[in-house]
């Protein structure tokens, strides 16, 4: 055995005693030829042992085991932290997936928005200001969540991977929150365009109507006080005994719109008064009412009264929150709220120059264009705002 491989090993006999088997091979036999071996003869392999001129075996074996492999230990398990509530948050507004995966939410979220409101308002009869928005909410949490756990459940049938982490309900509800506050944000955002348009669409409707004939240009002469219109726009007494055909009202209208425009506001805001009520209507003819809403839009504020400090911490509240958060100081409120005050008293003036009056007259017709696609865009940026701005959450 002097050319032979060496080897030992313990076994567990039948009666439960262990015995030190030896032997010798010409190659070292390995662990699982020693345990199928040692089974075979009735006897548990219980692995090898030091090779030891005293050791007290029984007869030699036929197999030489190799030294025990020396296993490296096994990691410690790692265990996650929970997620905290902000991350939950972010997580939910800013999903680790593309924005094509969110496509069928997002429609769902229209549709369902739309469907919500139409069957809110049937539902609410005279409290329908009320149920539509709330009955729009729910429609459009329901309808995206819903189309979310649809194609969360086509993912794990077709064997592709998930869009996003989670399992189809918890997917459903982070995408019926980004419903909701889609549908928030739109209905935030159409209140807001409304509140605006009440404000400032009568105006924006006597520019509209009122703009091709006050910006026509118009020959030298024609304002000229030796002309006969000339005469007419310098005299209000006779503008107001004037018997005008439709042609020449929209003439003279002209002509006394760009004699009194060029002047300032102040000139054309006293020309008007000094009209009287019969020659404001034979100047304005069919639009005298819009003609009187934009003259009252460019005449001056009181914008003296208005830089006073209480004034200006009661209509500039941006500025004076600003301030009161120290975000910024004191000197710069003031001077933040009489830019303000300033902009808002001065900003009408631009109306007596042909150019802005021209563009303010174009707006609602593009607010009419654009109206229809207003709404589901508004939509649509509740849930894709977050997603393109913040950067993607990996939890």
């Amino acid at each position: 055995m002097a050319d032979q491989a060496l080897f030992a090993y313990q076994a567990q006999l039948p009666d439960g005693s262990t015995i030190v088997r030896t032997g010798g091979a010409d190659t070292a036999p390995t662990h699982q030829q020693l345990a199928d071996y040692a089974a075979n003869r009735g006897e548990v392999y219980l692995g090898p042992v030091a090779m030891s001129p005293n050791v007290q075996s029984g007869p030699p074996e036929e197999a030489a085991p190799p030294p025990a492999p020396t296993s490296p230990p096994a990691p410690a398990a790692t265990v996650a932290s929970p997620e905290t509530f902000g991350e939950r948050v972010y997580g939910t507004f800013a999903p680790a997936r593309s924005l094509a995966s969110q496509v069928p939410s997002m429609v769902g979220g229209f549709g369902g928005g739309a469907l919500g409101g139409a069957a809110a308002g049937a539902l609410g009869g005279p409290f329908a200001p009320i149920t539509v928005p709330l009955g729009a909410l729910a429609g459009a949490a329901l309808g995206s969540g819903g189309l979310e756990y649809l194609q969360s459940k086509a993912e794990q049938e077709a064997g592709v991977p998930p869009s996003e982490q989670g399992t189809p309900g918890e997917r459903a509800v982070r995408a019926g929150v980004r419903g909701l506050a889609g549908e928030g944000l739109a209905q935030g955002l159409t209140a807001g365009a409304q509140a605006v348009k009440a404000a400032a669409g009568p105006t924006l409707r006597a520019a509209e109507s009122l703009a091709p004939t006050l910006t026509r240009e118009l020959p030298p002469e024609a304002t000229a006080a030796t002309t006969k219109v000339g005469q007419l726009i310098r005299d209000p007494e006779a503008l107001a005994a004037a018997d005008l055909t439709p042609k020449g009202q929209q003439t003279v209208l002209s002509a006394w719109w760009n004699h009194y425009a060029s002047q300032g506001a102040d000139a054309l805001g006293q020309a008007w008064d000094a009209l009287g009520p019969q020659g404001q209507a034979n100047l304005g003819g069919n639009n005298v009412d819009a003609l009187g809403t934009l003259i009252k839009t460019i005449r001056p504020g009181e914008l003296t009264a208005s830089m006073r400090p209480t004034s200006l911490l009661k209509t500039a509240g941006l500025p004076a929150a600003l301030w009161h958060h120290g975000m910024i100081s004191q000197p710069t409120m003031y001077a933040l709220g009489a830019g303000i005050e300033a902009a808002r008293d001065l900003a009408p003036r631009a109306l007596l120059y042909d150019t802005p009056l021209t563009w303010l007259a174009k707006l609602p017709q593009l607010s009419r264009v654009a109206s229809p696609w207003a709404y589901p865009g508004a939509e649509a940026g509740g849930q894709l705002a977050a997603t393109q701005l913040l950067p993607a959450y990996q939890p």
